[in-house]
């Protein structure tokens, strides 16, 4: 039998080391997805920060923040990791800029605010 020391010199409970940023593993799911300028309508983060991500998966890098008081230019939407919000799971992503800071990502329609309609993010497709 092992003590918790002999275990922790055998690194048996070390961690398993965490997947390096730009592996294969990152550049295959946050690079490559396509987007372009096509919807002319503009919304709003649904939480007071959302994180713009490189691509349309929660492991993508964050390249920055969308704010509630801050208007987004939406650009348009393609699938991506699904996101379960208040009981409600969206694949859509928008890729959008941030009017005031310039930033662009994309951000999980889960926390956009609906608009007019009720719906959340661009409604034009990505190319």
């Amino acid at each position: 039998m092992l003590t918790v020391a002999a275990v922790l010199v055998l690194g048996v409970l070390a961690p398993a080391p965490a997947v390096p940023v730009g592996s294969e593993v990152e550049v295959r799911s946050c690079t490559g997805h396509a987007f372009s300028d096509l919807d002319t309508t503009t919304g709003w983060p649904d939480l007071a920060n959302v994180v713009l991500r490189r691509g349309p998966h929660t492991s993508c890098t964050s390249d920055g923040q969308g704010q509630s008081a801050r208007p987004l230019d939406y650009h348009c939407y393609t699938e991506g990791d699904p996101v379960t919000r208040n009981g409600v799971t969206y694949t859509t992503w928008t890729h959008l800029r941030d009017v005031m800071t310039g930033q662009q990502g994309w951000v999980s329609n889960a926390f956009l605010a609906p608009n007019s309609t009720g719906s959340r993010g661009s409604v034009v497709r990505c190319p």
